[in-house]
């Protein structure tokens, strides 16, 4: 999904792991992409954390939010 829509909802009750596995996933594909130009790979393996920090966004709604409230925006 990710490849495709360049976005992805995780949801589920609190304590489950959705935003441990967002980061790991997001900075898998910063890296990802990065590998395929050799140049901008050096400059990734030299600082990783700036790099996946200034393109890592989270977003919490609300609770009184419905995902289709959200994802409508998106259509």
């Amino acid at each position: 999904a990710l490849l495709f829509k360049k976005a992805v909802v995780f949801y589920g009750p609190p304590g489950t792991s959705k935003t441990y596995k967002a980061k790991e996933l997001s900075s898998s594909y910063i890296l990802n992409q990065y590998i395929k130009d050799k140049s901008r790979l050096v400059k990734y393996l030299a600082n990783p954390e700036d790099i996946t920090q200034n393109r890592i966004h989270h977003l919490q709604l609300h609770a009184n939010y419905a995902y289709e409230n959200f994802v409508g925006g998106f259509l």
